[in-house]
């Protein structure tokens, strides 16, 4: 029983502060999208390294992928070329990917100490006199801050459990 009400009680709790994400949806797709970029470079990287392995058996010193601008170059040359370039997607996948949950979250933030400020002012005056004034900016700054800051780790497992999964299910097909 004090499962059930614990499980409907974060739920509720999580519905609410969904809430405060729908504005940001297109953020938080965009950093699926970016942890999606870096995860599958990490696919690209062990593509490069087998036919890295494959054309130092071979005779001809080439890579042979079946594309053929790529086929006309040497695995001396191209390897290097291809390292760069997937590191380069990489990092622009990550920091695409830690900027747009970034952005997601502070805008949670903002949100939050804006709808906490305005309840703030519709309270009564005795309120203020039963309740300490720091304690109250520590809810307004520093709660809201913590409540973030959890969702934003969340948010971002969230985002590269998406990318990740989407990655393999695509690779499946």
């Amino acid at each position: 029983m004090a499962a059930e009400k614990l499980s409907s009680s974060a739920i509720h709790t999580w519905q609410r502060l969904l809430r405060y994400l729908r504005p940001y949806v297109g953020a938080f797709v965009l950093s699926v999208i970016g942890f999606g970029a870096a995860a599958i470079s990490k696919a690209l990287i062990a593509g490069v390294l087998k036919h890295f392995l494959d054309g130092m058996t071979a005779d001809d010193n080439r890579i042979h992928t079946g594309i053929a601008w790529l086929d006309s170059f040497d695995l001396m040359h191209a390897v290097p070329i291809m390292v760069a370039v997937i590191a380069v997607w990489q990092g622009v996948g990550t920091f695409l990917g830690n900027y747009a949950i970034s952005r997601v979250a502070y805008g949670i933030v903002d949100d939050l100490r804006r709808a906490l400020f305005e309840s703030f002012l519709h309270l009564p005056a005795r309120f203020y006199d039963e309740h300490n004034s720091g304690h109250l900016v520590s809810r307004l700054t520093y709660d809201t801050t913590m409540v973030t800051a959890a969702e934003q780790g969340s948010m971002a497992s969230c985002a590269g459990v998406i990318s990740s999964d989407s990655i393999l299910e695509i690779r499946k097909s």
